[in-house]
């Protein structure tokens, strides 16, 4: 079992791989390490446009947490989920980026 403080790790490797891989590019980013709601990493490309990035980080055998509802408008009839249409997004501009850790804390 995952307890909070491994998620919040977790989480924060992730964010910290793709922010070093942005500046290895030589981009300029920065991590708000959960901080900011819509997106984990802010860059600045090299025309200076902001670009936002989300981060979502998996480890072995265990999915993205995505929630449908976030981009998705949902509603339930009889007990059945029913996609009504995309949900008006206020930054269509962000970039997902998916981590998948093959290993995480102390190798047994």
């Amino acid at each position: 079992m995952v307890t909070s403080r491994q998620m919040q790790t977790i989480k924060q490797v992730g964010e910290y791989l793709v922010a070093a891989e942005l500046c290895r590019r030589e981009l300029i980013a920065a991590s708000f390490t959960g901080n900011v709601p819509i997106f984990d990493i802010l860059a600045i490309t090299y025309n200076n446009k902001l670009k936002t990035i989300q981060v979502k980080t998996s480890t072995k055998g265990k999915g993205w947490n995505l929630n449908a509802s976030d981009y998705l408008e949902i509603y339930k009839e009889n007990n059945i989920q029913i996609i009504k249409g995309i949900r008006n997004l206020e930054n269509l501009d962000t970039i997902f980026c998916f981590v998948k850790l093959n290993s995480f804390g102390k190798e047994k």
